[in-house]
C-alpha cells in the first residue's frame, strides 16, 4: 500500500506526476508541462536524499531512501530530455484526431527563429501550422509539425526554420 501511494506522488517519472502532467495539457505545451513536472520529481528527489542523511546522522543504517532518490532524480533528468521525442511519437495519433476537426493553432516565425522555439510550443492536444514571415511581413511557407520535428531531428537543438526552408 505504501508503494502505491509513494508512486502517486505529483512528480514525474512517477505515476502521479503523469496524471499530473496529463492535467496541464489543457492550459500549456507539453513541453512545458513536463517541465513542471520534472522539476518536481528533482525537488522531491532531492529531499528525499536528505531525509535519508538525516537518518543516517540520527545512527540509522539505511539507504534505501537514497536509492530511491537517486533514480527518481535520474527519472526526472530522462523525462526532460525525451521529451520533445516522445511528442514525436505520438504525432501519427494526432494525424487521427485532426480528422475529427482537432483544434489548429497557427504560430508565426522568422526564418531565424529557433526550432526548439517552436517545438517547445506543440502539445499532443493540438495540431499548429507554422507560417514562417520574412522581414517584411510577406508569407514566405506554410509548415506543419511533421516539417518542424523532421527539422528538429535533421538540424537538432540549434537549428533555425531557414535550415528547413531553404
Amino acid at each position: 500500500m505504501a508503494l502505491l501511494l509513494f508512486n502517486l506522488i505529483p512528480a514525474l517519472p512517477l505515476d502521479g506526476g503523469s496524471v499530473v502532467r496529463n492535467l496541464l495539457l489543457s492550459r500549456y505545451s507539453y513541453k512545458y508541462a513536463t517541465k513542471i513536472m520534472t522539476r518536481s520529481g528533482k525537488m522531491l528527489s532531492i529531499l528525499i536524499i536528505l531525509y535519508n542523511i538525516k537518518l543516517m546522522l540520527n545512527g540509522q543504517t539505511a539507504l534505501s531512501y537514497m536509492f530511491a532518490g537517486f533514480f527518481i532524480f535520474i527519472g526526472a533528468l530522462k523525462e526532460e530530455k525525451n521529451c520533445s521525442y516522445i511528442y514525436l511519437l505520438n504525432r501519427n495519433n494526432k494525424k487521427m484526431k485532426k480528422i475529427h476537426n482537432l483544434h489548429v493553432t497557427q504560430l508565426n516565425a522568422s526564418k531565424e527563429t529557433y526550432i526548439r522555439s517552436i517545438v517547445d510550443q506543440f502539445s499532443p492536444g493540438n495540431i499548429c501550422k507554422v507560417m514562417v514571415y520574412d522581414e517584411k511581413g510577406e508569407l514566405l511557407k506554410e509548415l506543419c509539425e511533421a516539417d518542424i520535428m523532421d527539422g528538429f531531428l535533421k538540424y537538432g537543438y540549434y537549428g533555425k526554420i531557414k535550415d528547413i526552408v531553404k
